[in-house]
C-alpha cells in the first residue's frame, strides 16, 4: 500500500468544512443586516492592536468579524461536537452624543440602539441550513481608552452557533485514510534511516 498513489489531503477539510461555511454565512447575512452602502465590513484579527482599530474606524461605521474559537460540547461522542464562536465588532462614529445613541433615522446614521436591535433581530435564532442556529451572547458596548474619539462607540457581540460538527462521514473518511498512509510512509522511512 505504502507504493500506491497517495490521497489527497480532503479539499473540504483544507477549506475549513463546516467553519468556512458558517463564517461566511455569517458574514454575507451581516452585509444585508447592515449594508455596504452604509457600513463597511472587513475581517477582525485575532488579537488586533490599537492600530488596526484606528485603521477601521477611518472607514466611518464598520462592521468587523473574526473567529474566536471551536469548544467541545459536553455530548460530542465519536465525532467532535462544539459550539462555533464569532466575535463581532461594530464601530460607530457621529457628531452629537444622542444621535451615537439614537441615530439620525437615516441608514447610513444609525446610532448604537438602532445596530444593536438590527443585530438582535436579525442575528439571534437564525438558522444556517444543515449547520446550526445563530445565539447571540449579548451585545455590549465596550471601553475603548483615550485613543477612542469622543462620539464614537464600539459595539461588540459573540454569536455562537451550538453543537457544530464536521458531520461529514465521506470527508472524514477520506482524511483518515490520508492520515493513516502518511504514518505508514513515515514508518518506512524510519526504518530505512536505521
Amino acid at each position: 500500500m505504502v507504493g500506491d498513489i497517495p490521497p489527497s489531503y480532503p479539499d473540504a477539510i483544507l477549506k475549513g468544512d463546516v467553519l468556512t461555511d458558517l463564517f461566511e454565512a455569517v458574514q454575507a447575512r451581516l452585509k444585508v443586516i447592515l449594508p455596504e452602502s452604509a457600513f463597511a465590513h472587513t475581517i477582525l484579527p485575532p488579537s488586533p492592536t490599537k492600530q488596526t482599530l484606528q485603521a477601521i474606524m477611518k472607514n466611518g461605521a464598520c462592521v468587523a468579524l473574526g473567529f474566536a474559537g471551536w469548544h467541545r460540547n459536553e455530548n460530542a461522542g465519536a465525532f467532535f461536537r462544539g459550539d462555533a464562536i464569532f466575535p463581532l465588532s461594530i464601530l460607530l462614529t457621529h457628531v452629537t452624543s444622542r444621535d451615537l445613541y439614537l441615530g439620525t433615522g437615516q441608514l447610513r446614521g444609525m446610532g448604537v440602539t438602532g445596530v444593536m436591535a438590527a443585530i438582535a433581530g436579525g442575528m439571534h435564532s437564525w438558522e444556517v441550513p444543515t449547520i446550526g442556529t445563530c445565539r447571540l451572547q449579548g451585545l455590549h458596548m465596550s471601553q475603548s481608552g483615550d485613543w477612542f474619539e469622543e462620539r464614537s462607540a464600539l459595539i461588540t457581540a459573540e454569536l455562537i452557533f451550538n453543537d457544530v460538527s464536521l458531520g461529514n462521514a465521506e470527508t472524514l473518511a477520506l482524511l483518515e485514510d490520508f492520515i493513516t498512509l502518511q504514518s505508514k510512509v513515515a514508518t518506512v522511512l524510519e526504518k530505512k534511516d536505521e
